[in-house]
């Protein structure tokens, strides 16, 4: 497992900003960011940027995120979701080890496992790519998975910057079947689902939202298991 923080005190407008900046960065150090790796041991690959809006956020999301308007770890994708706010989540030992900061625990990987590819460890399966969040969040309260959450944005754009850091390397690509649905949050407003990648054909990071019946052979999600503070 990797240990992984989410600054949830932090604007996710602000980690818009700061991610765009490291993006920015990490490319004028290095000349050139690299494309995600199954194997460490692959040659490395040049990600092409588009430097001058390396982040592009769909106007719906745009909107929810200005307003902190989205519901955090929703129980159903219904009208009845049974998210919560930004605010309420702070200060829950259950979300937030320590208040305004998620502490958790992932697997080291930043590709999805394909349908064929999803492996049992110590009785838990892995959760593949080709099912639809409504799928996924209800596969996440069976008890294979007690102690998991789904990412939310603010862990996506935290883990997309960590890793890039780290590596140089982009992470979540569309291209390599791992773009991941965010069902830590819901859009109270229209139901739909963030999701999020990166996505060659564009040179961005690309943040959006979809139905939670939609389901692509693309995309997947990625759970989290999060430290309980006292």
């Amino acid at each position: 497992s990797r240990l992984d923080l989410t600054p949830f005190a932090a604007p996710t407008t602000h980690l818009l900003k700061k991610t765009e900046a490291i993006v920015i960065i990490a490319r004028s150090k290095a000349n050139t960011l690299l494309l995600s790796k199954r194997d460490e041991n692959e040659a490395d690959h040049p990600a092409a940027v588009n430097t001058t809006d390396p982040i592009w956020i769909w106007d719906g999301i745009r909107g929810v995120l200005t307003k902190q308007g989205l519901r955090y770890f929703p129980e159903r994708f219904t009208d009845d979701h049974g998210g919560r706010t930004r605010k309420t989540i702070l200060t829950d030992p259950r979300i937030c080890a320590v208040p305004g900061w998620s502490i958790r625990f992932d697997e080291p990987t930043v590709i999805l496992p394909q349908p064929h590819q999803a492996q049992t460890v110590g009785g838990r399966t892995q959760l593949a790519t080709n099912a639809t969040p409504r799928d996924y969040l209800t596969t996440l309260s069976g008890p294979m998975y007690a102690g998991e959450t789904g990412r939310t944005i603010e862990d996506f754009l935290t883990d997309f910057a960590v890793h890039l850091h780290e590596t140089g390397q982009v992470s979540y690509e569309w291209n390599q079947q791992s773009a991941v649905w965010l069902i830590g949050n819901v859009d109270p407003q229209t139901g739909s689902v963030p999701y999020g990648f990166w996505y060659r054909g564009s040179r961005q990071l690309e943040l959006s939202a979809g139905s939670p019946g939609s389901q692509f052979g693309l995309w997947g999600t990625a759970p989290t298991v999060r430290l309980i503070g006292v």
